[in-house]
């Protein structure tokens, strides 16, 4: 006799925390994650255009130095910039100097063949996971 009301009351009690603890988190979760996503997303463009500034900036004052200026020029401005890596390239990728805030550093991954081909027409930013790389290929008559 108790067997059919106990299964009842366990049925209705079962249906009515199912109900209410799906409407707990029906809330938009969705579009709150996606609005999440967007603001990250933006907060990365406008650190991108940052370092990109930057690397204009530098390559400008670079451009009209003497060639034995550049390794002392360019510590100064990644300094000044607050970049952690600075390195300066031939054309062909070579490295002609090299600038580091952390004094136990290697060198840095060069970049490749079509992100030196990029940079050589525009400047050219991509975030990657731990650091964000922009490359500018600057030509002005000396």
């Amino acid at each position: 006799m108790a067997i059919i009301p106990g299964v009842l009351v366990y049925a209705v009690s079962v249906n009515f925390l199912t109900r209410s603890i799906e409407s707990w988190f029906n809330v938009k979760v969705e579009a709150a994650l996606e609005g999440g996503l967007r603001l990250g997303q933006s907060a990365l463009d406008i650190m991108l255009s940052d370092m990109e500034d930057k690397a204009e900036s530098m390559a400008l004052s670079l451009a009209f130095q003497p060639g034995n200026l550049h390794l002392s020029v360019l510590n100064d401005l990644r300094e000044k910039s607050g970049v952690r890596d600075a390195v300066l390239l031939t054309l062909q990728g070579r490295i002609l100097a090299f600038s580091s805030g952390d004094p136990s550093s290697f060198l840095p991954e060069l970049p490749s063949v079509p992100q030196l081909r990029q940079g050589r027409q525009h400047v050219y930013g991509v975030i990657e996971p731990y650091w964000a790389k922009v490359f500018i290929c600057a030509y002005w008559p000396l």
